[in-house]
């Protein structure tokens, strides 16, 4: 019977996405590498696209995004 009331709580060894600090960052990382790619230096886009993805954190901490 274990197995029946297990299955409904949220497992507690995978963060949920909602709360994911790091998946803005790879966001950011994926629309640098885009845009640098089209610039024609993805370099630069995965910096640009690290301070994107750090910018989009930091402001859903101070609650500028509240889902």
């Amino acid at each position: 019977m274990t197995e029946l009331n297990s299955e409904n709580q949220p497992s507690k060894h995978e963060p949920s996405w909602r709360n994911r600090r790091d998946l803005p960052v790879a966001v950011g990382i994926c629309l640098g590498l885009a845009a640098g790619a089209a610039m024609g230096n993805p370099g630069a886009g995965m910096v640009i696209g690290i301070a994107i993805g750090v910018a989009i954190a930091s402001s859903r901490r101070a609650g500028g995004d509240q889902a």
